[in-house]
């Protein structure tokens, strides 16, 4: 399946970035400067990858050379455990700058009344928040 993805996405309020993402087609091995993936598409040289060793340990390595639609070179050789077939090889995004604005709205919170049958007053009660919306503008310069 030779996809790359990126993006970003909100979820109960919360906005993520989705960096460049692929996954490796094959086993690399430590010691071994090359990692086959299953699509370069958007990576470029001085781009800097971050992958799990079979370990468990977060590396990264900077791509030195795109060599073909799956393979990387890259500047140094693979960390002590090699990567796991299908292990998400992801692209580190450094942005540098600000948020110029941060907007927040809903987050209403319900409410309800009921009369009895006794009594010269309602019941109240408040129900659930409604969902809150964070719009964040700002501008930044990616490096890698």
């Amino acid at each position: 399946m030779a996809q790359t993805t990126a993006g970003m996405s909100s979820v109960n309020g919360v906005v993520e970035f989705v960096p460049l993402q692929t996954q490796t087609n094959g086993v690399t091995a430590a010691a071994q400067a090359v990692i086959i993936v299953d699509s370069t598409t958007g990576m470029i040289a001085g781009d800097t990858l971050e992958y799990m060793l079979i370990g468990g340990v977060i590396e990264q390595n900077v791509i030195t050379t795109v060599t073909s639609g799956t393979n990387l070179a890259m500047t140094s050789n693979v960390g002590t455990g090699g990567i796991a077939d299908n292990e998400v090889v992801s692209k580190v995004v450094i942005m540098s700058g600000t948020a110029n604005n941060v907007t927040v709205s809903g987050g209403n919170r319900t409410a309800g009344e009921v009369f009895t049958a006794s009594g010269d007053a309602p019941l109240l009660t408040y129900g659930k928040r409604e969902p809150y919306e964070i719009t964040v503008r700002g501008v930044y310069t990616e490096t890698s």
